[in-house]
């Protein structure tokens, strides 16, 4: 199974486990019914713009502006590419970025796209650590998405996420 870390703050992680656990509060297990391309569907499920429909999707719920997901909530979000018509190569280098991305700590979206959330998000020229940007230009470039259309995901995900973050500081504050 896959254990979709819920968007705590404003970090977002997919993992996939070989075990069983049971799953709460800001934990969802995903249980892919093809299990052949678990990996590569870990992968895809950690690219930036899978956190744009994970940010669009998901519900305030937790506390301190953490998401949650429901069965249903999970159901709306587009699937973004038909897994099988992937080349093999695109295959292989999402499995190889994917472990490469859960060997190391998962920073903020902001580090992660090294976009300064003090500061105008749109005025910023994202530039994603290298293999966050190795992950969504595979994606990116399936989709076939512009340079454009690329940095938008990109300032559509940070401005989500100052949004909610922003949002739960003010009731904090209340």
């Amino acid at each position: 199974p896959l254990l979709l870390e819920s968007a705590t703050n404003d970090k977002h992680i997919c993992r996939k486990i070989s075990k069983d656990i049971y799953f709460a509060h800001n934990f969802t297990g995903l249980i892919p019914k093809e299990i052949n391309n678990l990996e590569v569907i870990c992968a895809l499920l950690n690219s930036t713009i899978s956190w744009l429909f994970f940010e669009n999707f998901g519900r305030v719920g937790l506390g301190q502006g953490a998401l949650t997901f429901t069965t249903n909530d999970l159901k709306k979000i587009p699937v973004m590419l038909n897994i099988e018509s992937l080349s093999k190569l695109n295959k292989e280098l999402l499995i190889k970025i994917l472990y490469k991305m859960q060997n190391r700590e998962i920073a903020s979206i902001f580090e992660e796209i090294r976009i300064n959330p003090s500061k105008p998000i749109r005025e910023q020229e994202p530039n994603p650590l290298p293999d966050r940007a190795e992950l969504d230009n595979i994606i990116f470039d399936e989709l076939g998405l512009t340079k454009e259309e690329r940095k938008e995901v990109y300032w559509a995900v940070c401005e989500l996420v100052q949004q909610r973050l922003s949002k739960a500081s003010s009731l904090k504050e209340k």
